[in-house]
């Protein structure tokens, strides 16, 4: 037999255990389970950081698309959307130059016999002796 090996303390040597069988086939699931958690755990890690690089590139890829935005409104302030649209309203307006006057011309013709037709009837309504002029729509 053996000797036992010296304990790292300097005490006196103490005995090493031999597993049985059926200890070593537990000792091999805890290996085996502990292995499984290491890697879920490594997974998961990794997985974190890969979501933070992403998020950091993203950051970086909004920063530089502010930038390039504020340099183009610097220079000219007005959007170009804004340009287009005034651009597409006068060319309709020169395209359908007849129907926009006509248009105008109609506006304007209502308007003026509507006033028109309420100064008559308050005028109407004060010869009859009423004290509040009569209102076109209200009562």
């Amino acid at each position: 037999m053996s000797q036992p090996p010296p304990s790292p303390l300097g005490g006196p040597p103490r005995e090493v255990p031999v597993p049985a069988r059926d200890a070593n086939a537990e000792l091999q699931q805890r290996i085996r389970r502990t292995r499984e958690e290491l890697g879920e755990t490594v997974a998961a890690l990794t997985a974190k950081t890969h979501l933070r690089s992403r998020a950091e590139e993203k950051a970086a890829e909004l920063g530089e698309r502010v930038l390039r935005r504020g340099a183009a409104l610097a220079e000219n302030p007005w959007p170009a959307t804004l340009f287009a649209a005034a651009d597409r309203t006068v060319s309709f307006t020169r395209r359908h130059a007849t129907a926009m006057g006509t248009a105008g011309i109609a506006v304007i013709t209502l308007t003026a016999t509507a006033l028109a037709l309420r100064g008559r009837s308050q005028e109407q309504s004060v010869r009859r002796g009423q004290k509040h002029p009569v209102r076109c729509g209200r009562r």
